[in-house]
């Protein structure tokens, strides 16, 4: 099962408390890991169960969209995302 208002996802090679730091200076409130394993520096035991290596693990970040999300914030935060893939991403 999932959930429809969250989205987990990783970019290859960057921490996911860079991208989460980076975000949360433009304005985005996105976390990193899963949701019970919040303020951990460690991988989650949610990630760990689903194979998830350590590497990837801290690259993962959590998108949760509340019910005043607007389509227009959820474009404006993937576009962000887009440009840092762009930037910190090794090729």
């Amino acid at each position: 099962y999932q959930l429809p208002s969250t989205l987990g996802l990783r970019l290859k090679g960057v921490e996911g408390q860079y991208i989460m730091l980076e975000c949360n200076r433009l304005g985005f409130a996105i976390s990193t890991g899963s949701a019970c394993s919040t303020g951990l520096q460690t991988v989650s035991k949610t990630m760990e169960a689903l194979g998830v290596a350590d590497k990837k693990g801290k690259e993962f970040i959590r998108i949760s969209f509340g019910w005043n999300t607007s389509a227009e914030d959820a474009k404006a935060l993937g576009e962000k995302l887009a440009i840092m893939a762009r930037e910190l991403v090794p090729l």
